[in-house]
């Protein structure tokens, strides 16, 4: 299948999803503001998570011998959330992940040795002290609570025939988790054992413990200096008349885009009295 054709099975795909109105007229302005130096993840802490796993491994053989394992954890999900019910910072984090276990072992005493693969899942969920401050905004998507109503002609009720109201929507940066460091600690037990010797299954039961970077990706809103330090000639007089630069003056007198959005917002919460 061709580009073209693949296009044009999305489209028919994305009209059969959705109903699309028609769009009678659109007007665009658009303005700038200084955002600040950088937009970068900052660090809110580095945080430490221990788990005790207890997990049962059936062998697809009898084994007469564990020759050797080999474990990698990898984490597969971690989400976090900033908590809303503590008094201090802290973020609520959901983890899950794996012990990728390779295990070599031989059935008898030939000395032919197998290899078996076997991911142990683990879960946890725990609460970490910050030490920055996460950004989160909350948005209103619905117009129950700004609803716009009109009186009907005659004064006497509202108008159903024609409605409005305001919402708005905060984007807000995920926090993520960056694994630095891992430690498995493990004890295993040789169940199901035959009249050879031979067990068929291990009971592991094991301590895993994880270190992870929480970082979020933030604006920096500081704004650049916009008044030089004064200079002193060799004589120790200050000089007087310094020069501002002109572009630097518009920046301090230009509103950020976060007080601009924050004066929207408290406009629309206003109508909520």
């Amino acid at each position: 299948m061709d580009d073209k054709n693949v296009t044009n099975s999305i489209e028919q795909q994305s009209k059969k999803g959705k109903e699309h109105a028609k769009t009678i007229r659109v007007d665009c302005e658009g303005t700038s503001y200084f955002g600040g130096k950088a937009f970068v993840p900052i660090v809110l802490a580095d945080a430490e998570l221990q788990a005790l796993v207890e997990s049962e491994i059936k062998l697809p053989t009898a084994a007469r011998e564990i020759k050797s394992i080999k474990r990698n954890v990898t984490v597969t999900q971690c989400k976090a959330i900033p908590s809303i019910i503590s008094g201090k910072p802290e973020v609520k984090v959901f983890i899950s992940g794996v012990i990728h276990k390779n295990i070599q072992y031989v059935d008898d005493y030939k000395g032919y040795v197998h290899d078996f693969a076997v991911d142990v899942p683990f879960s946890c969920n725990e609460k970490f002290r910050v030490f920055e401050k996460p950004d989160e905004y909350f948005s209103q998507k619905s117009t129950l609570t700004n609803e716009r109503i009109f009186i009907d002609k005659k004064g006497h009720g509202a108008n159903h025939h024609e409605s409005g109201g305001a919402t708005f929507e905060f984007y807000n940066q995920p926090i993520k988790c960056e694994l630095l460091f891992s430690v498995v600690n493990d004890l295993d037990l040789f169940k199901e054992e035959d009249k050879y010797g031979r067990f068929h299954k291990i009971t592991e039961k094991a301590e895993v413990v994880i270190f992870f970077k929480l970082t979020q990706k933030q604006q920096t809103h500081f704004r650049p200096d916009h008044k030089k330090p004064p200079v002193k000639p060799k004589d120790g007089h200050q000089v007087l008349n310094q020069q501002v630069d002109p572009l630097i003056e518009e920046e301090q007198s230009e509103p950020t885009v976060q007080e601009r959005i924050k004066s929207i917002v408290q406009r629309i919460e206003k109508f909520n009295g």
